[in-house]
């Protein structure tokens, strides 16, 4: 729903919710700062998805200048931590090139980038200070150890989509860890 207010396409609203960048991005910084006065700054996060395509979210020119404008406000409010998701395993827009290096600058919290991450790309950002933390979310699925696989850089097991929301166990908790395919 965010998501949608941030998006001149969806939001017409001539009122204070549309129109600027601003107006736009204000149920946003609301939200958010209602959760701060209910919780505390350091129990409040926000997941963000800029780029993201998914629900047929159509890009717009200001996407980049919008989230530079809520990079700086939500800098300012000392959040627990700050989510980016990469859509592009979903079969969406990824990132573009540079955009995690500019949302650093903009940005001084943490950041926990999620999607389409690998070992390789993980150590790459932290080491450059782009991102603090690397999530690891449908990896996880098909790979129950792993934190043991990354760390001895053994081969991992791709996720099957096919079997994800399929209101069973099977494809969430019937995957095999490394060993015990060495064993099979």
């Amino acid at each position: 729903m965010i998501e949608q207010f941030l998006n001149p396409f969806v939001n017409n609203r001539k009122d204070e919710y549309g129109g600027s960048i601003e107006n736009r991005s204000r149920f946003l910084l609301e939200t958010i700062d209602a959760l701060i006065e209910a919780v505390g700054h350091e129990k409040t996060a926000i997941r963000l998805t800029p780029y993201g395509g998914l629900g047929d979210l159509p890009h717009y020119d200001e996407i980049e200048a919008t989230y530079q404008y809520l990079a700086k406000e939500l800098n300012k409010r000392n959040l627990a931590y700050l989510h980016l998701m990469d859509q592009q395993s979903k079969g969406s827009h990824a990132l573009p090139d540079g955009f995690l290096e500019r949302f650093r600058t903009w940005y001084d919290g943490v950041i926990i980038l999620a999607g389409s991450m690998n070992r390789e790309k993980s150590e790459q950002l932290i080491q450059a200070g782009t991102i603090d933390i690397a999530g690891f979310g449908e990896p996880f699925i098909s790979n129950p150890d792993l934190v043991e696989r990354l760390e001895n850089n053994w081969e991992l097991t791709p996720p099957d989509r096919n079997l994800h929301y399929g209101l069973g166990n099977h494809g969430y908790t019937d995957w095999k860890t490394y060993k015990e395919l060495e064993i099979a």
